[in-house]
């Protein structure tokens, strides 16, 4: 009998931690509403150059909830 897994939306790897949240963002906000012909994807799709604006590297962030006063 085959269980059904949560997978990563970037690579498709099952997720150990079911309460882990992946959450994927395609392009930088800067680049959303110019012409293709302006994003310039360099090799791998984490580092992207938009015309006018500049470079931008994909990352993964840890954020950690700050304590409540």
């Amino acid at each position: 009998m085959t269980t059904h897994l949560p997978t990563c939306a970037c690579c498709g790897d099952a997720l150990a931690d079911e309460r882990r949240i992946d959450f994927g963002f395609n392009l930088p906000d800067a680049a959303h509403d110019v012409p293709e012909e302006a994003l310039h994807r360099l090799g791998v799709r984490s580092l992207l150059q938009v015309d006018g604006v500049g470079c931008f590297i994909r990352c993964l962030a840890t954020c950690a909830p700050q304590p409540t006063p």
